[in-house]
């Protein structure tokens, strides 16, 4: 299935209202006695989980979604970026033009691993806010296939690959080793995004700068793998 393929990348942030409502992570301490070592691993399993809230769609929110295609010739990017609001109206919006964008678009689709995360997070958001949706295929084997309609580019290229040096198979390590392409954010934490883009102009351009990179770099990607696995 040779097609112009429209890439869709999610930045998420921690919703920090809903902080005091995750429930108290279970501590196992084991053989400790010191109340105060207790309290510490108690303490960083909150900060732990505190840092994954940007993961898990019911205790975070998308922060923006960005697309990218190839239009005669020439990669094109954009995005819809949530306002710096605590209404849900403005996340709902963002979804909206989302999901207008997809639901438009006449050919496929490729994600990095969006089959278990940018998408299904983009479903339950819009569920918990009540946006209607476009249904996309995520099956795992299902979307490990160029000729798929929906190419979730990691599930292709983890497929059969044992990983014997146990390296972190990321969106940024098969950018650089297969494209040598390089994130200029690379040190950048992607669990603080919403920190960052709350800091102000400079740090909203950051953001805006690895959406950018993810989106066109997972569109290259699946470019790459259609040359070589169709």
């Amino acid at each position: 299935m040779t097609t112009t393929r429209l890439a869709i990348d999610i930045e998420t942030e921690a919703n920090p209202d809903l902080i005091a409502l995750i429930p108290e992570p279970e501590v196992a301490v084991g053989n400790l006695k010191d109340p105060i070592k207790i309290a510490e691993k108690q303490a960083q399993a909150r900060i732990d989980q505190v840092a994954k809230m940007a993961l898990d769609p019911h205790y975070g929110r998308i922060l923006g979604i960005g697309f990218a295609r190839r239009v005669q010739g020439s990669v094109q990017f954009s995005s819809w970026v949530q306002a710096r609001q605590t209404c849900i109206e403005a996340e709902q919006a963002v979804l909206r033009s989302a999901w207008d964008i997809i639901g438009s678009h006449t050919g496929g689709y490729a994600t990095f691993n969006g089959s278990a995360f940018d998408i299904p997070f983009m479903v339950r958001r819009s569920m918990l806010l009540g946006v209607p949706v476009v249904k996309l295929p995520c099956g795992k084997y299902q979307t490990a296939d160029c000729k798929a309609e929906h190419l979730d580019v990691y599930n292709l290229l983890a497929n059969g690959d044992n990983n014997p040096l146990r390296l972190p198979r990321t969106l940024a390590y098969f950018t650089k080793s297969l494209l040598g392409r390089v994130c200029p954010h690379a040190d950048v934490d992607h669990a603080a995004l919403g920190q960052l883009f709350a800091s102000g102009p400079d740090g909203q351009q950051v953001v805006a700068e690895i959406n950018q990179w993810d989106a066109e770099s997972t569109l290259l990607l699946a470019e790459l793998c259609e040359r070589y696995y169709l």
